[in-house]
Formats: C-alpha cells, structure tokens, sequence
C-alpha cells in the first residue's frame, strides 16, 4: 500500500507532526513508495497519530505483509495493540518476546508464518495455534521468561544459578509441552 493511501487515513494535523518529523524529503519518498519498502531501521513516527490512528496503520501493515487477515484476526489485533501499544519496549527482551508472544494469539499460523522474519530474535517462536494450548497451562509472561533465558544461555549472558521463579517457569513450560503434546527442541532459536 503506497503511503499516499495511508496517509488520506490521517487527520491534518496528524499529518503535518509526520512531515514536520520526517522532513520534505523523506515524507514525499513516503507518499510515493509502498510503505513495505521502507527500509528496516525507519523508525515512523507513531507519536504523532492518535491512538486510533496508529492501531488501524499497525494493523493495515501488518495486514498487507501477510497478504490479508481474518477480521477476527484484525479484531483481536486491534483490542491487542490498544491494551499494549503499537511498539513493545525494544530494550526489554523479555518484554519484546512477550510482546511477540502475545501478538501471535492474535493471528492464525498462516498469518504468523506469513509475517516470520527469520533475523528478527523472536523468531522460531511456537505457532499461534501451539500458543494458545500453551497459555491455557502456562502465563504468557512466564513462557517469553524461559524463551528469554534460553535465548541468554546461546549468547553466554546466563551466568549464575537458575532462580526459584525461572525454575517453576521451566517447570510450567515443560508441563504445558508435555500436556500440548510439543517438541521443546529448538524453541525460541532463530530460522
């Protein structure tokens, strides 16, 4: 979808915070390039859109990156990105494969499979369907936990005894995979 379509969705002043924040340049190659082709490190300028604003752009994005979405995969979009925001705390690795994690409840494994980015960390994840037998034996925040620690352990950043909390939350991932009938092998690994 071009950004001139996206941009008609936009109040005026809306739109003016995005070129004033852009620059000329940059928001009139925006206007003419499909929005998908802006490279990975632009950062738009969500702060400048009304919360409804930016939750139906994420949505009509990620839509048109998985080649179309269920409406009730736009719904459960839309109910997910105006409890969490449209971006997750990029800091927070824990908080980014929760994010993740959560997103994903959202979508069906097509869709899922579809928006994958084999670079991104949080690739590798378990598919929506798994997600949701999962949660019903484990807190979504205690899985991005283990997926974190796992992801920690291949980079060497895990020193140090397990704590209590990390041990119920492995202990709860390997009930939940066991009761969801899933292989653990290569949870959370990249592509």
């Amino acid at each position: 979808m071009p950004g001139s379509a996206i941009i008609e969705l936009f109040t005026e002043q809306e739109i003016a915070c995005i070129n004033a924040e852009l620059g000329e340049e940059t928001f009139q190659a925006l206007m003419e390039e499909p929005v998908s082709a802006a490279s990975p490190d632009f950062q738009f300028p969500f702060h400048c859109l009304s919360q409804e604003a930016a939750i139906g752009l994420t949505v009509n994005l990620l839509s048109g990156q998985a080649g179309g979405l269920t409406p009730e995969s736009q719904s459960c979009l839309q109910g997910f990105y105006a409890e969490y925001g449209v971006e997750p705390d990029a800091e927070d690795l824990a908080a980014v494969i929760e994010y993740s994690l959560r997103l994903f409840l959202c979508l069906t494994d097509e869709e899922a499979e579809a928006l994958e980015d084999p670079s991104d960390p949080t690739a590798g994840l378990p598919k929506p369907s798994e997600l949701r037998c999962i949660s019903e034996h484990i807190d979504i925040g205690n899985l991005a936990t283990v997926i974190e620690a796992f992801l920690l352990s291949f980079g060497g950043e895990l020193g140090g005894e397990p704590s209590q909390e990390m041990m119920e939350a492995m202990t709860g991932m390997m009930a939940a995979a066991s009761a969801c009938n899933l292989d653990l092998a290569g949870l959370g690994t990249p592509g």
